[in-house]
């Protein structure tokens, strides 16, 4: 996707995953690493998504209350887990709705993926 930096430049994210352990590694040779605020990983915490505390855990190394978060992801179970705490939670449908999304919560300069 052209331009992606562009958006992860303007985006103050925390990356909630049920990863493993190798994710750091993984990051970083994508080149990834310097654009999230914090990365909350279900092999480092021990616990996955949809479980409260993996979502607790994004919440305080983002350093905002859930009520000033959005989550996205493409799991609805996840994304109601998320909403049960009182994050803005969606489901991912694509980029046209993900770029839509993030404009509805302030995320400016958002780039026209193709």
């Amino acid at each position: 996707m052209p331009d992606c930096s562009a958006l992860l430049i303007d985006f103050d994210g925390v990356l909630v995953t049920n990863a493993t352990s190798r994710l750091p590694q993984d990051l970083a040779a994508l080149g990834l690493t310097p654009f999230f605020h914090g990365v909350a990983n279900s092999s480092a915490l021990g616990t996955a998504k949809p479980d409260a505390a993996i979502f607790h855990a994004a919440l305080a190394l983002a350093g905002v209350a859930a009520h000033e978060a959005l989550f996205v992801d493409d799991s609805s179970r996840n994304v109601a887990a998320a909403g049960a705490l009182g994050i803005h939670a969606r489901r991912f449908e694509g980029p046209a709705t993900l770029r839509a999304l993030l404009h509805e919560h302030g995320v400016t300069g958002v780039p026209r993926w193709r």
